[in-house]
């Protein structure tokens, strides 16, 4: 008689290791910091590795601003391996992607003639052993080569939504086939808002490229951004971007579904492009999780081994440092999304337990 132990052994020796495996054995999904940490909180520490990401929205809403911010986040913590840029839309400028920090001399910028070639040039790019983050800007402005051939008059139907369900069934399919080899690419879309004729009732929002990316994300993001004015700074231009973000869709643990923030801009008040200011939300996590308290005369402790006469001086501790603000930041994902989940209440009913059985 044939047990399951043999049929796996047998799949395995056959089509490798990667083909079947326990549930116990898969790795969590780490997630790839954006560095804007009220979304990072929210999402469980940010877009998650190994999946599909789409954000979407409507014109100057901060979708590519977000992108931009992940990849530079992504390039510091692996200056090592290669990230793509899939500029569909003919608009990435690396004088303004290099304000949010992204080193534009070790980024790859593809611009595919037409539709099919950008599907051919992610899967071809997923296959590269240290391709890592690839990104695609926007869906919505993916032709399919025969309506770029033809003239307006004979528009194809339906054209952008066959080539977006290609793209999601090859990029599925190619993460998969890495994923067996311990190499986990990310692949984040870019989208825009439509709205559905003719809708009385319900939410008429939608995204151009059909219903099949929708069910090929890991996390759908939906941004809003409004621009924030300050004469007194910049009469020209808006000196922030104060955003929005609602998660539409989630295969990962995440914290919240709403989260908001204000990005700046316009470099001003020791800000820089792509910034957020973040301390009151650090500090107040790291005060409710007593990691920071009031220390008598002595002025404020950190993690009770490191004393601080005011609390500007402990922000300039933890911010100085990229490595250390990210450490501290990500302490505070964990402990929120193990709490949010039931993790700590778990442990603390094991523990409970043990406690009575000794």
């Amino acid at each position: 008689m044939t047990t399951s132990d043999q049929i796996l052994g047998t799949l395995q020796k056959k089509h490798g290791k990667g083909i079947a495996l326990l549930g116990s054995d898969y790795q969590q999904a780490e997630r790839i910091p954006t560095g804007v940490f009220p979304f990072d909180l929210q999402t469980g520490g940010g877009f998650p590795r190994g999946k599909i990401s789409i954000v979407y929205g409507p014109e100057s809403s901060g979708k590519t601003n977000l992108i931009l911010m992940t990849l530079a986040q992504e390039q510091r913590i692996n200056p090592e391996l290669t990230n793509i840029f899939v500029d569909v839309e003919n608009s990435f400028d690396p004088k303004w992607a290099a304000k949010f920090g992204v080193d534009v001399g070790k980024l790859i910028v593809l611009q595919p003639d037409y539709g099919e070639q950008a599907v051919d040039l992610v899967d071809a790019f997923l296959q590269a052993e240290d391709s890592n983050l690839i990104m695609v800007d926007s869906l919505a402005a993916l032709i399919p080569m025969k309506e770029q051939e033809s003239t307006s008059e004979r528009m194809q139907v339906g054209g952008n939504s066959h080539l977006v369900g290609n793209m999601m069934r090859k990029c599925v399919s190619g993460m998969q086939r890495e994923k067996k080899k311990d190499h986990f690419p990310t692949i984040l879309l870019v989208n825009q808002l439509r709205m559905k004729i003719g809708v009385m009732f319900g939410n008429p929002e939608t995204m151009p490229g059909g219903n099949s990316m929708k069910f090929a994300s890991g996390l759908t993001v939906r941004v809003y951004g409004k621009d924030v004015v300050d004469e007194k700074i910049s009469k020209a231009m808006p000196i922030a971007k104060k955003t929005s973000v609602i998660l539409k869709k989630w295969k990962v643990p995440i914290v919240a579904i709403n989260s908001e923030y204000q990005m700046t801009m316009v470099a001003h008040s020791g800000m820089k492009p792509g910034q957020v200011a973040d301390w009151n939300t650090v500090s107040t996590y790291l005060k409710d999780m007593e990691l920071l308290a009031k220390n008598g005369n002595k002025g404020w402790s950190l993690f009770d081994d490191h004393i601080f006469p005011t609390l500007d001086a402990v922000r300039e501790f933890i911010y100085e440092d990229p490595d250390r603000e990210q450490e501290v930041k990500q302490l505070i994902i964990d402990t929120v999304l193990a709490k949010t989940h039931g993790d700590l209440e778990y442990e603390d009913e094991v523990s409970e337990e043990e406690d009575e059985e000794a």
